[in-house]
């Protein structure tokens, strides 16, 4: 799928064979196909082939894949690593908005634009909608990018749902301590990446288009979204890099 980006990684791993290299969480997913299996396998051996690499993955089902792949490597199981960030934003008291929509379009979504606009008419007949895309209509610099990931952080903490079925808006919504209603991608990511704090107020997750309606309501009427704890996962992430040597 990002293609690109793991060719950048294996590049990274085979030019410094003699510095410690620690990989931040990502999702561990190849496509089961002959080339998927091919791509999978390059991988493992540039991956083995470190004397001392670190790998984190960010959802327990990543974190089991890579177990089995990278046996000559450490494998972490951690969060994404911006979680870390979870509590530092305040939620406004009275939100601008009733619904961030943030919805991918392409391989990896599960649903595509046409088959969610019966629900999104469902919604906007109820509820103010927002329509979002985390792309910068300026060219991102030194001077303006913090001001550009504050205008995201204000917008979705000035709001009382995000819809998404994209990872970073779960994590936005997290952020801003803001109910959150996740849809299914065609991968395990934002599936599994729920389960990690699934049990936590104001956060839900549908597997169908046909759920959303309901879920919205119900993250709607949601009056304290519990910020999910995270801390520990990074401590232990901290401890392993501190402590590993080979």
């Amino acid at each position: 799928m990002y293609s690109f980006h793991e060719m950048y990684r294996r590049e990274i791993i085979q030019t410094f064979k003699n510095n410690r290299i620690v990989l931040f969480p990502q999702t561990y997913y190849f496509s089961d196909d002959p080339e998927g299996k091919k791509q999978a396998e390059i991988s493992r051996n540039i991956y083995s082939s470190h004397p001392d690499l670190i790998l984190a993955f960010r959802d327990r089902m990543s974190y089991s894949l890579a177990k089995n792949a990278y046996t000559d490597n450490t494998v972490v199981f951690c969060p994404d690593m911006v979680l870390y960030l979870t509590g530092r934003f305040e939620k406004k008291n009275n939100p601008e908005s009733d619904i961030v929509v943030l919805f991918r379009a392409g391989k990896e979504a599960k649903y595509q634009p046409n088959e969610k606009k019966p629900v999104i008419q469902k919604l906007s007949e109820k509820y103010t909608l927002t329509f979002n895309n985390h792309t910068a209509k300026v060219k991102v610099t030194k001077d303006n990018r913090y001001s550009l990931v504050k205008s995201q952080v204000e917008l979705y903490a000035g709001s009382d749902v995000v819809l998404t079925d994209k990872l970073h808006g779960a994590i936005f919504a997290i952020l801003t301590g803001t109910p959150c209603v996740m849809l299914s991608t065609f991968n395990h990511k934002l599936k599994e990446f729920y389960k990690i704090f699934e049990n936590t107020d104001g956060y839900y997750f549908a597997d169908t288009l046909d759920e959303i309606p309901d879920l919205v309501d119900k993250a709607y009427k949601t009056k304290h979204c519990v910020n999910p704890e995270f801390l520990s996962f990074y401590k232990n992430f901290s401890d392993i890099i501190k402590r590993e040597g080979k």
